[in-house]
């Protein structure tokens, strides 16, 4: 069943493009799995990733966005959680295929409930001129292809 495009609030939308330069963090670690790259190459794409771009990412959203709906919000929970479990995961060397498709799939399903789920409540439950506020706050970075080792290209 395909999905209809989500309408993301003007607020949102800075945060809505990370997740999928995100996505395409997780597109192209797959694809360099298909292709059978060594796993401690992709290890070091996502530590790279992690360090330089999306760190800061899961941390705008504990501080400027999760607040907007309140810490003790089941959603905003599940969310928090799963921020750590990622950190958890990357705390681990990622260095075998397996490890790599768990935290793969781990950050494309986290993904996906902050965009279809937590961001639809958000936009339903916040106050317009909150989510604006945030929104303006946001500092978004493009950061999906600057990375130096282009793996899924190869070959």
């Amino acid at each position: 069943m395909k999905r209809k495009p989500l309408k993301r609030h003007p607020a949102l939308q800075g945060i809505s493009r990370e997740h999928h330069q995100a996505l395409m963090l997780v597109f192209n670690l797959k694809k360099g799995l298909e292709k059978g790259i060594q796993p401690r190459r992709l290890s070091h794409y996502v530590r790279w990733f992690f360090e330089h771009y999306f760190e800061r990412h899961l941390a705008a959203e504990e501080s400027k966005i999760f607040p907007l709906l309140g810490n003790d919000h089941p959603l905003i929970k599940k969310a928090l959680e799963e921020h750590q479990v990622i950190q958890r995961h990357l705390k681990t060397e990622l260095n075998s295929k397996n490890e790599l498709i768990v935290f793969a799939k781990l950050l494309e399903n986290h993904i996906r409930f902050e965009e279809r789920e937590l961001f639809e409540v958000m936009q339903d439950q916040i106050d317009e001129s909150m989510l604006l506020t945030a929104g303006e706050r946001w500092e978004e970075t493009d950061f999906c292809l600057l990375y130096p080792d282009p793996f899924w290209q190869a070959y």
